[in-house]
């Protein structure tokens, strides 16, 4: 029916983290090929880098009708330092864990606080004679912007993941 006052609302939202990382101990990648069939030393590796948030937002509006037709809409994105680091460690030559852990914010572009937890289980194999891994895992990534100012907002993003990483 035409009398319908609003369309809907409508949100898109993107994340990223980026940066360099630093393998303290375990193999590095000129070692890679000679683990091959065999199970790996445990990893620690240490990063820095940022975390970037997209928010889109709209809505549309409409009066009884169709006379009156409005679509406002928000963006907003905000960039953060991170560092965090990860712990891998194999079970068997092809199964291992991994752990990773970040937190940033600092107050940069008024994110107060941002922080991310993931665990996954993988397996190594190959991919076109490249080394690649499947992974299942779970993630979480909360944001924290402008505690207790005019622009106040928080959110946790959480859920199950699968994943293919490949390296070359």
């Amino acid at each position: 029916m035409a009398d319908r006052i609003s369309d809907g609302i409508n949100s898109a939202m993107g994340i990223m983290d980026y940066g360099l990382m630093y393998r303290a101990f375990g193999a590095n990648v000129s070692e890679m090929p000679s683990y091959g069939g065999k199970k790996r030393p445990n990893a620690l590796d240490v990063y820095a880098g940022a975390r970037t948030l997209w928010l889109d937002n709209s809505v549309s509006i409409s009066g009884p009708f169709g006379f009156i037709g409005r679509s406002p809409t928000s963006s907003k994105t905000y960039t953060s330092p991170i560092i965090g680091g990860r712990v891998i460690v194999d079970f068997t030559p092809s199964w291992f864990i991994l752990a990773d852990a970040n937190i940033g914010g600092f107050g940069a572009q008024s994110v107060d606080f941002t922080g991310g937890l993931m665990g996954l289980v993988g397996y190594r194999t190959t991919f076109f004679d490249y080394p690649a891994a499947v992974e299942i895992g779970y993630k979480a990534v909360r944001y924290q912007v402008d505690r207790g100012g005019p622009s106040a907002a928080s959110a946790t993003l959480n859920g199950p993941f699968i994943g293919l990483t490949g390296n070359w």
